[in-house]
């Protein structure tokens, strides 16, 4: 074969491995849109998923809050098999459980005759919202009922109720602040700070005198640490949903990998991207990514004289190699059609007992 042979067949294929590393860059930088660029097209979806986020970040700001003993984004079963009600977040003291609703509203909050609330927008426009305080009660005896079946009786009263609206922004109206338990983003945020904990008005810190002895607090939180909750998704660029893990798509060989990967067995999975590189004189052309998982086996133990069961979190096990062409399907909450996202783009995956 002549020199300009050769020289022709090595400039067609350096140009050809760098179009399709071009091509494959701006593919793969379209499915890496953050989350924030996800289409929610259905108003009800919106405010599902505003609230969500606005729990997320509550449950943000717990985690770095110290001494508070916490579980969030709850699904309480009903009995006989009636579905589940969700719950936002459920802290938990020596002497009260809270059980605390996230409102994320951003507009004028008002109070109707009957008790109800409504959210005005500033085109005069209102949605209402129900009588939040009575809907909030009935979490709390579905809460009650759920720990009775899972073999817990608390003390008299000793569930309470919170109501957060956690928008900064969010006005609202003097009457509805002066029911008991019902905080604006100000208020809450004084709660969590050192400053309130060292005063009365911090209803989180520690009391001389519990109601529960240290073995029966411990085998109440392992009771809510191991309730039903939310799936949850940690994309790339931090961003983080909430709904029902749907399963994978992808080739059959995947599918028959990922087998291993349910609900049952596997408590987290961690997520990282690979890229395979060619070198095409002395340029690293990507020629193909895949998707690396390492998963965390759930594994409960009895360790409690009730026979209560715990969630113990260990190392990954064993991690599995897919295509970075491989789906996982997701049913956002508030949503009833399921979305898919590429395992590429996120980081791990925690899924509910």
């Amino acid at each position: 074969m002549s020199r300009d042979c050769l020289w022709s067949l090595a400039k067609y294929s350096f140009l050809g491995a760098a179009a399709y590393g071009l091509l494959y860059s701006v593919v793969d930088y379209a499915h890496r849109l953050p989350i924030s660029c996800l289409p929610w097209s259905e108003p009800e979806e919106d405010h599902h998923h505003l609230d969500r986020l606005a729990v997320i970040s509550m449950i943000k700001e717990l985690e770095v809050n110290p001494g508070v003993n916490f579980v969030g984004a709850l699904r309480i079963p009903r009995a006989n098999d009636e579905g589940k009600k969700a719950v936002d977040l459920v802290i938990l003291t020596g002497r009260k459980l809270y059980l605390v609703e996230v409102k994320s509203s951003s507009n004028k909050i008002k109070r109707d005759a009957d008790g109800s609330w409504y959210e005005k927008y500033e085109d005069g426009s209102s949605i209402k919202h129900g009588n939040v305080i009575q809907d909030v009660k009935e979490r709390v005896a579905l809460l009650e009922s759920y720990l009775v079946r899972r073999g817990f009786k608390l003390p008299s009263e000793f569930i309470h109720s919170a109501v957060v609206f956690s928008n900064p922004e969010c006005r609202v109206d003097e009457c509805i602040l002066r029911i008991p338990g019902v905080f604006s983003s100000t208020q809450w945020k004084s709660l969590l700070s050192k400053k309130a904990q060292k005063h009365k008005l911090g209803w989180m810190s520690p009391h001389k005198r519990h109601l529960l002895t240290m073995s029966l607090y411990q085998q109440l939180f392992c009771i809510l640490k191991t309730a039903p909750t939310w799936d949850r998704l940690t994309f790339e660029d931090g961003g983080i949903v909430l709904g029902d893990f749907q399963g994978f798509e992808g080739t059959s060989d995947d599918l028959e990998a990922l087998k291993r990967v349910k609900r049952t067995h596997v408590d987290s999975i961690n997520i990282q991207r690979r890229a395979d590189n060619l070198n095409v004189f002395g340029y690293q052309v990507t020629t193909s990514v895949s998707a690396v998982l390492s998963y965390t086996l759930r594994d409960y133990r009895k360790i409690l004289s009730r026979g209560e069961a715990k969630a113990i979190t260990e190392e990954p096990k064993e991690s599995i190699t897919v295509k970075g062409s491989t789906e996982l399907g997701f049913l956002l909450v508030g949503s009833s059609i399921p979305k898919r996202f590429k395992l590429i783009n996120l980081v791990s995956v925690q899924l509910s007992p």
